[in-house]
């Protein structure tokens, strides 16, 4: 990796969403983001800007996601340029509950991530759950 790029901060950056999205704090979730940063969920929604990227994890966050753990299982970093890291970011997510209240399953699945070291913030993120059972 070369030095110009901060890896720490990279991760930093993760481990702060992983804080936010895990207290369900939504303002902590959208400054992870870059103000005009985009972000595909699991169900392939797009939200462009921090404030709805936020606003599109409300629901979830309030519902299916309020009781669950979001866990870092393996974090890949790539630098692309001095600043700019992509980032496999392989996820585990317990407590879930269905739409109807009922436990699910484990969960487990990628972010990709492009985050700016110089900012430490996310600029473009794309979720894939690879779950057997989804609600």
């Amino acid at each position: 990796m070369d030095p110009t790029m901060n890896e720490a901060e990279v991760k930093a950056t993760v481990d702060r969403f992983i804080d936010a999205w895990n207290a369900k704090d939504l303002a902590s979730f959208a400054e992870c983001f870059v103000e005009d940063g985009d972000f595909v969920n699991v169900v392939a929604q797009k939200a462009e800007g921090s404030d709805a990227i936020a606003k599109m994890h409300k629901h979830a966050f309030e519902t299916v996601q309020s009781k669950s753990t979001l866990s870092l299982e393996r974090l890949d970093i790539r630098e692309l340029s001095d600043r700019l890291a992509g980032v496999d970011f392989w996820w585990k997510v317990v407590g879930s509950v269905s739409p109807e209240g009922e436990p699910m399953p484990e969960r487990t699945g990628l972010i990709y991530f492009v985050i700016d070291s110089d900012e430490g913030k996310i600029v473009s993120g794309r979720n894939a759950d690879y779950s057997e059972k989804r609600y």
